[in-house]
């Protein structure tokens, strides 16, 4: 017989066995968030938490955290703000969940917070997965009336609006698009003359509408007043005070010249993705990126002449090291690379045979077939590099053949002139 306190030891000690299949699978998908998960592994198969979630038909949520490298495991979301990282399953199964629950994808719904707000989480889970999803998406989007889309979207314009307030006075840097910004200065301009005059200039070239259609838009598009208009813009809400010698934050300026470089290198991404930079006519490719350098180069001048005008004004000076993006000039670098790759190899075309020609065609771009050109980060860098110079070891013996029928050319040129020379 069991006493009260074996009982009560019993109610805190999960009676999943070790070798359960369902804890197994569980374990296995914890590895793939914590990377110390072997830690855990304990305090899981231990926990009452772990057990109900598997077992009863009542209990629907699972959520694990780590706060200060300890492991808390929960049955409802609680999200202490200490929880530097955490993951939860939701149940929609009744009756005890099964091994196969955990593989076929059907029964368990697995997500995780950052260290946002939730209304920050929750709006990024609108924006990223279920608005795309419902509103744009012609499988699902047919069958959600219009009704529910218009409660969606205004749910989402609500939570961004929110967020946005939540931000204000924590953080310069919370806005991930130009039109969040210019957005928020909407909103507040009722607010002082300040807000209603940098709203104002923002509005009267229609930056807001700009960006917000810059994926509909065409590369020459940017080239043909759009970058001359934010220069403009930007110019005029630097030179506002806010209060008597107060001007337009510094860092939050360079965050939205920031979020304006990524908006650019997100359409000229988009617009080069239907480019096969490999297999497409030379003239094709060479016309679209010479576009899309153009916008990488323009905003690079603007971005400089502002930093040459800001660092040398007296009322409103930019402190410390000028405004750079790395991330844009890493893509015109990329496109500049590609472009001087397809070029050297037009022009190596012009110099063979047809035979050689069609041979060469055939596996010209060989060491660039896995790679996505236009995604470059520190982690795709060495691969690009590696196909770089494999590309160019492979141009060697041409140019060399080449080089060898230049030769021949020019000594048999040379003798033919010599020779009639000497006859005359």
């Amino acid at each position: 017989m069991y006493n009260r306190a074996h009982i009560a030891l019993l109610k805190l000690t999960s009676m999943l066995q070790r070798d359960d299949p369902r804890l197994t699978a569980l374990l296995r998908w914890i590895a793939c968030v914590f990377p110390n998960h072997s830690q855990y592994a304990s305090v899981i198969e231990a926990s009452v938490q772990v057990e109900k979630f598997i077992e009863d038909s009542n209990c629907t949520v699972l959520e694990f955290c780590i706060i200060e490298n300890n492991l808390t495991i929960n049955n409802s979301i609680q999200f202490p703000p200490n929880c530097t990282n955490e993951f939860y399953l939701i149940k929609s199964k009744s009756g005890p969940l099964e091994e196969s629950d955990f593989t076929d994808g059907s029964s368990i719904q697995i997500g995780s917070l950052n260290k946002s707000s939730p209304s920050d989480n929750l709006l990024n889970t609108l924006k990223n997965v279920y608005g795309p999803l419902l509103l744009a998406n012609k499988e699902y989007s047919q069958e959600f009336s219009p009704l529910l889309q218009n409660i969606l979207t205004e749910l989402q314009s609500g939570l961004s609006s929110f967020v946005r307030k939540e931000k204000t006075n924590t953080d310069e840097f919370f806005f991930l698009t130009p039109q969040e910004e210019f957005q928020y200065w909407s909103e507040i301009s009722t607010s002082s003359d300040y807000a209603m005059n940098i709203d104002k200039t923002f509005s009267s070239y229609k930056l807001y509408d700009k960006f917000a259609r810059l994926d509909q838009s065409k590369l020459e598009d940017l080239t043909q007043g759009m970058i001359s208009d934010i220069h403009t813009a930007l110019e005029s809400v630097w030179d506002m005070e806010i209060a008597r010698r107060t001007y337009y934050p510094q860092a939050r300026m360079s965050r939205l010249l920031s979020v304006i470089s990524s908006s650019f290198g997100r359409l000229i991404q988009l617009k080069l993705s239907n480019v096969n930079f490999w297999t497409d006519p030379y003239s094709t490719v060479k016309k679209q990126i010479e576009q899309a350098l153009e916008i990488c180069y323009e905003w690079k001048s603007v971005v400089n002449l502002l930093m040459g005008d800001w660092a040398g004004n007296m009322e409103h000076k930019w402190a410390g090291i000028p405004h750079d993006d790395p991330q844009l000039n890493h893509l015109a670098h990329r496109l500049d690379q590609i472009l001087s790759i397809r070029t050297s190899h037009e022009q190596i075309l012009q110099n063979l045979s047809e035979k050689e020609r069609e041979d060469l065609s055939a596996n010209s771009f060989a060491p660039f077939a896995a790679i996505q050109p236009l995604h470059i980060s520190m982690y795709t860098e060495h691969l690009w590099n590696v196909a770089v110079q494999q590309f160019q070891d492979s141009r060697v013996p041409l140019e060399r053949r080449i080089s060898e029928k230049l030769r021949h050319r020019l000594r048999f040129a040379f003798f033919t002139n010599f020779y009639n020379n000497k006859v005359k």
